[in-house]
């Protein structure tokens, strides 16, 4: 697995290979060898990372005249997962987590992964990344969000339920200033 801004990506057929040669004994096995799920294919390379958004992995597979389809592996609200089947020369694709960044005066500063299946706003963004430092500037948060201005943030209104969160977008940054006494 290697690195890339957007994408994990794992080749269905050398995993499969890798798989066949442990598991076939003779050719008439080679069939039931590659009868092989995508979760059990990943599970066989060790699993998913940490910022493996696994509700976005597809199976790309192209078909005999050249066209590429896209298999979703997809879960229900239980997180039940629908699997696919590899087939030769798959391609198992898997996304990192958009992720947003929080500095400043906060306990852990850093990246915060932004799953497609929940909300990040800014005060979840903030309590993954430790909390406010002792002394955070709570009511003048900064969000930098691309191709906007620089908007303050007064998260301690928001944690005394008197404003609204706001969610985060992928590729957000957050920074909490010190505050001056």
């Amino acid at each position: 697995v290697g690195e890339s801004p957007s994408w994990l990506a794992l080749v269905g057929l050398a995993l499969v290979l890798e798989l066949v040669n442990r598991r076939v004994r003779s050719s008439e096995d080679l069939a039931e060898a590659l009868d092989l799920p995508v979760l059990g294919a990943i599970t066989s390379a060790g699993g998913l990372t940490e910022d493996a958004d696994r509700h976005g992995i597809t199976v790309l597979r192209r078909d005999r005249g050249g066209a590429t389809e896209g298999l979703k592996v997809t879960s229900d609200d239980a997180g039940v997962f629908s699997d696919v089947t590899l087939k030769p020369n798959d391609l198992i694709m898997i996304p990192r987590l958009a992720r947003v960044f929080v500095s400043g005066e906060v306990h852990e500063p850093g990246s915060v992964p932004v799953s497609s299946q929940l909300d990040l706003t800014i005060s979840r963004a903030i309590s993954v990344a430790g909390g406010f430092a002792k002394y955070a500037r709570r009511n003048k948060v900064q969000l930098l969000r691309a191709g906007e201005p620089v908007r303050e943030v007064d998260v301690e209104a928001i944690l005394e339920g008197r404003s609204e969160d706001l969610r985060l977008q992928p590729g957000d940054m957050i920074h909490v200033s010190q505050s001056r006494f």
